[in-house]
């Protein structure tokens, strides 16, 4: 197993929250924006946590990522979700020479590297969910 204190999360928040229509990591959920629910989700699992952005069960992860990937990320509903994914320190070259050929979807620099998907078991997708409109956020709330 890998020890947590190699391990960094990465929170994408970068989007444009047009479906969303404001910024979603700033959206409250039971009284916590969305994106401290995710920063506590990861704490108990990585010693550092990176948070990209234009404005100012992972556990199941860990325990797939060995030598033999360069990443690792789940699948939901038939949906790869690289967003939800441990990836290794030698993976940013694969996303820097994207960004410099000014490519920014994430899946085009996952499709190069060695991967691993793990599927999610059904009952587990409703915790998986891609919130982009406030009407995605509010069949949610129940559970929270």
């Amino acid at each position: 197993m890998i020890e947590k204190r190699n391990i960094t999360g990465i929170i994408l928040a970068g989007g444009k929250s047009s479906r969303m229509g404001s910024d979603k990591g700033f959206i409250n959920l039971n009284s916590k924006p969305f994106i401290v629910h995710i920063i506590e989700a990861l704490k108990p699992l990585v010693n550092t946590i990176i948070i990209v952005s234009d404005n100012m069960d992972l556990e199941q992860l860990i325990k797939q990522f060995n030598d033999d990937y360069d990443m690792v990320q789940l699948q939901s509903e038939n949906k790869s979700m690289p967003l939800i994914a441990i990836y290794k320190t030698h993976c940013l070259h694969a996303f820097e020479s994207q960004i410099k050929k000014k490519e920014k979807r994430l899946q085009v620099a996952v499709e190069k590297l060695k991967n691993k998907t793990i599927n999610l078991d059904p009952e587990n997708d409703q915790y998986l969910k891609n919130i982009n409109t406030l009407a995605q956020l509010n069949e949610i709330q129940h559970l929270y």
